[in-house]
């Protein structure tokens, strides 16, 4: 090994509970992790305006998940092909770090320091934290239909997303230039989502092939298109940035969040999804085995809003 490797000291600790209820169709974890350097630790920053991070902490990471039910109960009626789904996951990350006392905007009052535009609070060890979190929830309905005409099957949903944040950043515009930014320790939601509609069917080809023990060929395609719109989320309407009504600059309040950035670019997609499957049938005295021998993908899609390239480039695989 090498010389620096050898020398990394990392302590990485990780605790999961995790429960299902079958009955239910519900299911929930809890995660809690810490990633340690004691390098880092044991290091001093040297240069002014310097942060050295030696501990990342993951204060929880809850997830809950209720999966694809139907809303009217199970049955032959047409309502009862209405399905529904739902998660919901609660994130918290404590980043944990050294400072360099120099060149620092230094809060006497919060007992606090503000490096990057992030507030970072002293701890009792004379350390300094700073914690992100937010929840995630998702809803997806879809209705799920029988074969029109026989071998059609079109599948409709809707997903929906709501993040949930407790603190974002707002930038300080003086003369339309931006000169910093502050944190605002206030709940802010976003809700964003998508459609889509998929079309799918089935078709098999069959080959009386005999040779010895070989009894016949099966190929088995499955054409699907799909369909999946999204509207671009940075629209004023939506309030989700910060706009510079002069220069027309915009700031998305929930960039380097725990949850992730605001969606910014109109989606209308088409894609493609072409799988072939190659089976064989052996026969081996009276009785008669399958086997598959070749699945075949290939997939591209089309989109309606880019400026250019619209077409993504076609995959296959095997």
């Amino acid at each position: 090994f090498e010389l620096k490797n050898r020398l990394k000291q990392n302590i990485r600790s990780s605790a999961i509970y995790s429960k299902q209820w079958k009955k239910y169709n519900n299911s929930l974890s809890i995660h809690l992790s810490e990633n340690y350097s004691i390098n880092d630790f044991n290091m001093t920053p040297n240069n002014n305006n310097e942060l050295l991070v030696f501990k990342t902490q993951e204060l929880p990471n809850i997830s809950f998940f209720h999966g694809l039910s139907p809303i009217f109960g199970r049955g032959t009626k047409w309502y009862n092909a209405f399905y529904w789904q739902i998660s919901s996951q609660l994130k918290g990350k404590q980043t944990i770090a050294h400072f360099s006392k120099d060149g620092i905007n230094w809060d006497n009052e919060s007992d606090s320091i503000i490096f990057n535009d992030d507030v970072w609070y002293s701890n009792y060890n004379n350390h300094y934290s700073n914690y992100k979190s937010g929840i995630s929830n998702k809803l997806n309905f879809s209705y799920k239909t029988k074969n029109i005409w026989g071998w059609l099957i079109v599948r409709p949903s809707i997903n929906a997303k709501e993040d949930w944040i407790f603190s974002y950043k707002e930038h300080i515009i003086n003369d339309n230039l931006i000169d910093s930014s502050i944190t605002i320790n206030r709940f802010k939601r976003r809700l964003t989502g998508s459609s889509n509609i998929s079309f799918s069917t089935t078709a098999y080809g069959i080959f009386p092939v005999e040779i010895g023990r070989l009894a016949g060929l099966r190929h088995i395609i499955t054409p699907n298109i799909t369909f999946s719109y999204r509207p671009d989320f940075s629209n004023q309407i939506y309030n989700y940035f910060q706009y510079d009504e002069i220069t027309g600059e915009k700031f998305d309040y929930f960039n380097n969040s725990i949850v992730g950035g605001t969606p910014q670019t109109k989606s209308q997609l088409i894609s493609f999804n072409v799988r072939n499957l190659f089976q064989i049938k052996t026969k081996k005295e009276e009785q008669y085995e399958k086997m598959n021998i070749l699945n075949w993908n290939v997939t591209s899609s089309y989109n309606f809003s880019a400026d250019s390239l619209k077409w993504n480039l076609i995959n296959s695989s095997f």
